[in-house]
C-alpha cells in the first residue's frame, strides 16, 4: 500500500497543470456543494436568531384586532412565568428636516428587561412619565445622549420625552430597520391615546407544554388572536429561488468540471500507458490495473474535497452575508452547518474524478498487450465512429425525456439537456469528419488548408477540443439565458404593474382608497386584498387575491390574465372557489372541480379551508413562480381577513413626489408609501444577488475552460511533434506549418459554431424543464446578443489557445525530434 501511495504522489506532482486543474474543479465543485446546501438554513437561522431575539423568552403572543384592555385577559389556569405588556402607536421623528416613523412602544421597562427583550447600557428600574429609551444606533445616528430631548409627533401633536436610558442595537432594536424605535412608560402611552390600561400585545413565557398552554388561553379569549411564538417573516420560499440558482451553478461546474476531468483523464492515461503495458508483462490483471487508475483519480477527490469543504466553511459566512440585512445592528451571520451535507459534498467531490475518468480507464485496460507495450499511437483514429448514429440517439433520448417530463421534474429535466449536450458533442465530431471533409473531396482547398481539415478527420486531440468548446458553449448559452430570463421578469415586474404608487397598510383599518384617491394627481386607487397562504399546491405556498370584480384589480395587476368571461360569477357562485395557474393545474394535473386544502401558516397547524377549483388563469408574466390564487372577495374576508393589505394607485404624473407626501401625512402611522419603481427595487435585491452569482460562476468556468482546452492542445501538440518534425523536414516549412495550424482552428470554428446554431433552439426550450422544477418558473427567449457573445467567446478563446502551440512549433527542435523515428 505504501509503494502504491507513492506511486500515485509521484504522478500527481509530475503532471503538475494536469493535477492543478482536476484539484480546482473538485475543490469547486465541493466548495459550491457546501455553500450550495448550506446557504438556505443559515440565512433562515440568521432571521430567526434575530427573531428570538426580539421576543425574549416570550413563548406565547396575544393580539387583538385592535388595542384591548389588559384587565379583560383570563389565562385558564396557565402558569405564567413572565409577562410583557406592550401597547403600539406610531408617530413621526424629525432630523435634520426629514420625518423619520418612530415607532413608539408604551412597556413597563422591568417586564421588558425581565424577558429579556433589551439590554440597557445604563442601570433604569423604571420609566417615569416623560421618559423614554432609544437604541445606540439611534443616539450614535441623531447625536441623542441620556437627558437630551426627542420630540415626536403623533397625529400631528408634539410629545417631548427625555432620554433616561440608551439600550444595545439588538433585541427589540432589531426591529427600527431605518426608524427609530422608543420605549415609553405605558401610562404615557395610554395618555397620548387618551384610554386607560390598553394594550396591543401581550407576550407570556407560560411554563409547561406551550401548545397546552395555547389550546386553554384561546378557549378562554376567544376575541384574541393567540400563537406560539410570534408570526415573523418566513423566509424558507423566498430563500428558495436563491438555493435553486445555486444549485444551477453546482451542476453547471459538475458538467463542465467532469467534461473537462475526462478529457484530462484520457491524457493521464494515456501517459500511463507504459506503466501499464510494464504491469500487464508480468501479469497484473485487468482489474487491479483499473483499480490502480481509479485510486489516482480518487486520490485528487479526496484532496480537492478536503480543501474545498474548507473553503465552503469559510466561503458560507460570506455569502450568506449577502442576505443579511442586520448587519448594520451586528447581527453575525449564525452558521451552522448540516452532518449530511458534508456527506453529500464529500461524495461529490471525491467521487467526481473517478467517475468521469472511468470510461478512459476502462479503454485503456482492456488494450490487447502488444499494442499496450508497442504504445500504439492514440492520436489517430484507428477505427470509425458513427458519429451521426451517435447524435440520433442522444436527441431522441433528450426528446423523449423532454415528453416524458410532464411534471417538470428537475432530475429528469437535467438528465434531458445532457442527453442534448451530449448530442452535440457528437453533432460536432461528425460536422468536423464529415461535412468539413467535402471541402476536401470537391478540391476547394489546397496546401495547408487542406491538411489542416484532415487533421481534424484524424487526430481526435484536435477534436476534443472541438467537442469541449461546444459543452462549453451550450452550457454558457444555458447560463446567459437564464440570466437573461431572470433580468426580464425583474422588469416585466414593473411593467405587469398598473400601478404607480402602492401603499402597504400593515393591518391598519383607518386607511381606504378614497383617502389615497383624494390626493391631487391620483386618478384611481383599489384596495387590494391577498394573503399568503400555504398547502399542497405549487411549491408549497401561494398568493391569495380577493376579488370583487376582476376588471378593477386586472387594471391594477395586469400581470393577472383570465381569457374566460364571468370569472366574478364563477367564484361567488362556488363556496370556498378559487381561480389557479394553468402552469401549476397541468404540471399538478388539478382540474376544474377538485379541492385544494390551504393553511394559515407553513407549518400547516391550522387549515383555513378546503377551495374548490372554479376556473384557470394565466400568472406567466411579472413572476417566477406563478403562484397567485384568486378568490372572492366575500370569502376571501370570510376566511383571511376583513382588512386590504395594500392599497394601489394610479397616478396622473409624479407619482415620487405623490408618494412623499402620501408618506409625510402617514408617517405617524404603520402604512409604508412607495412608487412602484421603489417597491420593484425591494423585490429584486434578491434578484440582483442571484444574478451576481451566476455571473461569477461564468467567470470561474470560463478561467478554468481556458486552462483545460490550453492543457489539452499542448498535449495535443506534444503527440504530434514527429508529425511536426517530419512535414517539415520532408515538404513544408515553418509558415506552412503554423498556418496548418491556423486552418485546423478555422475549420473547428466553423464546426463549432455550425453546431451551435443549430442546437441553440433546442437548447432554449429545453431549459425551463429543470429550471421550472426548482421554482424558476420563467419564459425563455433566443437572444440573438447572446448568440453573438458566445460566438465572439468562442473566437476570442480559439485564437488565445492557438498561440501556444504556434509559438511551440517555432521553438521545436527538429533534428532532435526526428531522432526518435
Amino acid at each position: 500500500m505504501l509503494i502504491l501511495s507513492k506511486y500515485i504522489v509521484r504522478n500527481i506532482f509530475e503532471n503538475k497543470v494536469r493535477s492543478a486543474i482536476v484539484l480546482v474543479i473538485v475543490v469547486l465543485a465541493s466548495c459550491v456543494s457546501i455553500i450550495t446546501l448550506n446557504l438556505q438554513q443559515v440565512v433562515e437561522g440568521t432571521y430567526e436568531s434575530v427573531y428570538r431575539a426580539s421576543i425574549g423568552d416570550a413563548n406565547i403572543t396575544m393580539e387583538g384586532q385592535s388595542d384591548f384592555n389588559e384587565n379583560q385577559v383570563n389565562y385558564g389556569g396557565v402558569t405564567v412565568e413572565k409577562i410583557e405588556r406592550i401597547l403600539t402607536l406610531y408617530g413621526k421623528f424629525i432630523a435634520n428636516g426629514k420625518s423619520l416613523k418612530a415607532d413608539i412602544r408604551g412597556v413597563d421597562i422591568q417586564e421588558y428587561i425581565n424577558m429579556g427583550s433589551v439590554n440597557l447600557l445604563n442601570n433604569v428600574k423604571e420609566l417615569q412619565r416623560g421618559e423614554c429609551v432609544i437604541s445606540a444606533k439611534t443616539s450614535k445616528e441623531y447625536r441623542l445622549n441620556t437627558g437630551d430631548t426627542v420630540t415626536v409627533y403623533v397625529h400631528s401633536q408634539p410629545h417631548e420625552f427625555t432620554v433616561a436610558a440608551i439600550g444595545e442595537s439588538n433585541k427589540t432594536f432589531y426591529e427600527e430597520k431605518g426608524n427609530i424605535q422608543l420605549l415609553i412608560s405605558l401610562d404615557d402611552a395610554n395618555g397620548i391615546l387618551g384610554t386607560e390600561n390598553m394594550i396591543s400585545k401581550l407576550r407570556l413565557k407560560a411554563a409547561g407544554d406551550t401548545t397546552d398552554a395555547v389550546e386553554k388561553l384561546r378557549l378562554e379569549n376567544k376575541d384574541l388572536s393567540i400563537a406560539a411564538g410570534e408570526e415573523y417573516d418566513n423566509l424558507h420560499f423566498q430563500m428558495q429561488t436563491v438555493s435553486s440558482s445555486m444549485l444551477i451553478v453546482l451542476c453547471i461546474i459538475i458538467l463542465v468540471g467532469g467534461y473537462i476531468i475526462s478529457s484530462i483523464a484520457e491524457v493521464i492515461v494515456t501517459d500511463r500507458i507504459p506503466i501499464i503495458g510494464t504491469f500487464r508483462s508480468i501479469g497484473t490483471d485487468q482489474v487491479k490495473i483499473e483499480k490502480v487508475l481509479l485510486m489516482e483519480f480518487m486520490a485528487y477527490g479526496f484532496i480537492g474535497t478536503a480543501i474545498g469543504i474548507i473553503a465552503g466553511m469559510a466561503g458560507l459566512p460570506y455569502v450568506a452575508d449577502l442576505f443579511n440585512q442586520y448587519k448594520e445592528y451586528g447581527v453575525r451571520t449564525a452558521v451552522s452547518f448540516n452532518t449530511w451535507y458534508f456527506v453529500i459534498a464529500s461524495g461529490i467531490g471525491i467521487f467526481l474524478p473517478p467517475a468521469v475518468a472511468l470510461v478512459s480507464v476502462k479503454r485503456v485496460s482492456k488494450k490487447n498487450l502488444k499494442d499496450v507495450v508497442l504504445r500504439v499511437d492514440d492520436s489517430k483514429e484507428i477505427r470509425k465512429s458513427n458519429y451521426l448514429t451517435k447524435t440520433i440517439v442522444a436527441f431522441e433520448i433528450s426528446l423523449l425525456l423532454y415528453f416524458f417530463n410532464q411534471k417538470d421534474n428537475f432530475i429528469i429535466g437535467l438528465l434531458g439537456i445532457s442527453a442534448l449536450i451530449a448530442g452535440g458533442v457528437f453533432l460536432v465530431q461528425f460536422i468536423l469528419v464529415k461535412i468539413l471533409g467535402l471541402f476536401n473531396k470537391a478540391h476547394l482547398l489546397n496546401g495547408s488548408a487542406e491538411l489542416g481539415i484532415n487533421n481534424l478527420k484524424n487526430n481526435r486531440f484536435i477534436r476534443n477540443n472541438s467537442s469541449m468548446i461546444v459543452v462549453i458553449s451550450m452550457i454558457f448559452m444555458i447560463i446567459a439565458t437564464i440570466i437573461n430570463g431572470i433580468a426580464n421578469t425583474a422588469q416585466m415586474d414593473l411593467d405587469s404593474y398598473g400601478f404607480d404608487m402602492i401603499a402597504i397598510l400593515n393591518g391598519d383599518e383607518n386607511v381606504s382608497e378614497e383617502d389615497i384617491a383624494s390626493y391631487q394627481g391620483v386618478s384611481g386607487a383599489y384596495e387590494s386584498y391577498e394573503v399568503m397562504a400555504y398547502g399542497d399546491y405549487a411549491n408549497g405556498y401561494c398568493r391569495v387575491y380577493g376579488i370583487d370584480k376582476f376588471s378593477e384589480l386586472n387594471q391594477y395587476m395586469k400581470a393577472l390574465r383570465y381569457n374566460g368571461t364571468d370569472l366574478d360569477a364563477k367564484l361567488s357562485k362556488i363556496k370556498n372557489g378559487i381561480v389557479i395557474d394553468q402552469y401549476w393545474a397541468r404540471v399538478q394535473n388539478i382540474k376544474v372541480g377538485d379541492k385544494i386544502k390551504l393553511y394559515y401558516d407553513d407549518k400547516k397547524t391550522t387549515k383555513a379551508a378546503d377551495f374548490v377549483v372554479a376556473d384557470i388563469w394565466d400568472c406567466s408574466k411579472g413572476t417566477t413562480d406563478r403562484v397567485f390564487v384568486g378568490i372572492s372577495l366575500d370569502n376571501y374576508k370570510r376566511i383571511f381577513d376583513e382588512v386590504p393589505e395594500r392599497i394601489l394607485a394610479i397616478t396622473q404624473s409624479n407619482p415620487e413626489m405623490i408618494s412623499d407626501q402620501i408618506a409625510e401625512d402617514y408617517v405617524d402611522t404603520d402604512i409604508s408609501v412607495m412608487t412602484a419603481e421603489e417597491f420593484l427595487s425591494q423585490q429584486v435585491a434578491t434578484v440582483n444577488t442571484i444574478l451576481g452569482i451566476l455571473i461569477a460562476s461564468v467567470i470561474l468556468c470560463g478561467c478554468v475552460i481556458i486552462i483545460g482546452i490550453s492543457s489539452n492542445l499542448i498535449v495535443s501538440f506534444i503527440q504530434r511533434k514527429k508529425e511536426f518534425a517530419t512535414l517539415y523536414s520532408v515538404c513544408m516549412d515553418m509558415h506552412q506549418l503554423k498556418s496548418m495550424l491556423i486552418w485546423e482552428t478555422v475549420a473547428s470554428y466553423v464546426g463549432i459554431i455550425i453546431t451551435i446554431v443549430l442546437l441553440s433552439v433546442p437548447i432554449v426550450m429545453s431549459i425551463p424543464k429543470f429550471t421550472n422544477g426548482l421554482g424558476l418558473i420563467i419564459d425563455f427567449n433566443l437572444n440573438p446578443s447572446i448568440m453573438i457573445g458566445i460566438m465572439a467567446a468562442i473566437f476570442i478563446i480559439l485564437s488565445l489557445t492557438v498561440i501556444g502551440p504556434i509559438k511551440k512549433i517555432g521553438e521545436m527542435n527538429i533534428v532532435k525530434e526526428l531522432k526518435y523515428e
